[in-house]
């Protein structure tokens, strides 16, 4: 049996299993990682190698609830495991709080992190995975406090941080200079589209200004949400999806203490790039962070704060709980899937809980929340350039999940000419390009056969 035939197979599995196991709870869901931290933070999976987890932590957890601007202090860095979490390493960055990581596109070795002690804060760098650190006792841009960055693909590479005092910090040389391209509201969080780099989303905390803020054109310019409704809120995450650029999710809490604390308000998604919002999960829960598994975007989860963790298996239209096996008063910060492969039984992920709670790893994860239609069922193709050609074309396509794809060119009788790809392909946005120098001029059809969707282009070859 080929490689294609196997993959195919592994594919169908997954998804039985876990519709198999839909309703049926494992008893013992999440289990207990020793040798990291007592609090943890920040979960960070290096894409270059599976088995890398970085566990990053603080002394003293910040107050993350009551204080605005937040205020980072007692630090203690990250340890990193290399053998799938089994043992990690020694610290790393101590006596700073390392709230964020990110990898250099194209340069995966090198890492930035967002680095902050009381009196000081920005970004420290490394080249060798980790391993040594430049620009630690004064941090490149060490005006800002970040508690989340993101890089912006192309040339040259735009770099973005989230600073919890005075908005987005924008910079084209990994942080030697800093630009603040937005200081309406402090921010909380901030991500880019995977299927469209020019669209941004910033969650603010205020006060006065709460809610998500958009950008259209590369950090350029920002606007809120049209209708208002998440203004009055202050936003804890923002996380596009990484297939369809329309839609992304967001959580938050009241904007205002109320009685004395913050109420957590839940989970929201927008399917009009946050111009409109919707309560769709955790209602009345403080949630951290929303992530969806790397391969099967279906699979989505929550971190809780004291609801604990939260769990979706319909491309996060409904989410239940997933607290089996953790303490009963567990502080969930963060939630992570590692850069696996989904095994039979359902995917792996982490969580990092706060006062005192540590590292945990679970089991496979199975939900009881049915998968339902599938909201995103079809695949995209974006035009191809050029178009006409006489040498070569590229396009990029947007596959909504990993499935058995094939792509090939015909010609208008339909004799297939060439095989661009046929295996598994993952989710995402994917470039090819066609060499057509052995071809004559004339008219050509592009197929992608992507699960069970077919997409077709006209490519003209011209001599």
């Amino acid at each position: 049996m080929n490689s294609f035939a196997l993959r195919s197979l592994r594919c169908a599995a997954i998804t039985a299993a876990m519709a198999l196991t839909a309703g049926v709870l494992p008893a013992q869901v999440w289990k207990k990682v020793d040798g990291s931290f007592q609090d943890v933070h920040t979960l960070f999976f290096p894409k270059n190698n599976a088995a890398w987890i970085v566990v990053a932590a603080d002394d003293i957890p910040t107050d993350e609830i009551l204080a605005d601007p937040l205020k980072f202090s007692f630090g203690k860095g990250y340890r990193m495991s290399a053998d799938s979490g089994k043992t990690f390493g020694e610290i790393k960055l101590d006596n700073l709080s390392a709230r964020d990581f990110a990898q250099m596109p194209g340069n995966p070795q090198t890492w930035i992190a967002a680095v902050n002690e009381p009196s000081i804060g920005g970004v420290a760098i490394s080249y060798d995975n980790g391993e040594t650190w430049e620009n630690t006792a004064l941090p490149r841009c060490n005006t800002s406090n970040f508690i989340s960055l993101t890089v912006r693909p192309g040339t040259p590479l735009t770099f973005y941080g989230a600073d919890v005092i005075s908005g987005v910090v924008q910079s084209n040389d990994t942080f030697m200079t800093c630009n603040r391209v937005f200081e309406k509201a402090p921010l909380r969080d901030i991500a880019i589209s995977p299927v469209n780099p020019d669209l941004m989303f910033a969650g603010a905390s205020g006060p006065p200004f709460g809610g998500v803020y958009v950008s259209n054109d590369g950090g350029k310019t920002w606007a809120q949400d049209e209708e208002q409704n998440m203004q009055h809120l202050r936003v804890l995450s923002v996380h596009p999806s990484s297939y369809d650029p329309a839609i992304v999710f967001c959580s938050a809490d009241s904007l205002l203490p109320l009685g004395g604390g913050r109420r957590g308000t839940g989970i929201y998604r927008s399917l009009d790039t946050g111009k409109t919002w919707q309560l769709v999960g955790a209602e009345g829960a403080r949630v951290y962070s929303i992530i969806e598994h790397p391969k099967e975007s279906r699979i989505m989860l929550a971190a809780g704060d004291s609801s604990g963790i939260w769990v979706s298996g319909n491309w996060g239209k409904k989410w239940e709980k997933l607290n089996s096996g953790l303490p009963a008063n567990a502080q969930v910060r963060v939630v992570g899937f590692p850069n696996w492969d989904i095994p039979a039984g359902g995917p792996i992920a982490f969580a990092g809980l706060l006062n005192g709670g540590g590292l945990y790893r679970s089991e496979p994860i199975a939900t009881s929340v049915a998968d339902g239609d599938d909201p995103y069922p079809s695949p995209s193709i974006e035009p191809n350039f050029p178009n006409p050609f006489d040498k070569s074309t590229a396009f990029y396509w947007n596959n909504p999940r990993m499935q058995p794809t094939k792509i090939t060119v015909s010609d208008m009788f339909g004799k297939e000419i060439q095989v661009l790809f046929n295996g598994v392909s993952e989710q995402g946005r994917h470039y090819v390009e066609w060499n057509a120098e052995k071809v004559p001029a004339g008219l050509y059809m592009l197929t992608i056969t992507a699960g069970t969707k077919t997409l077709q282009q006209k490519l003209m070859v011209t001599r």
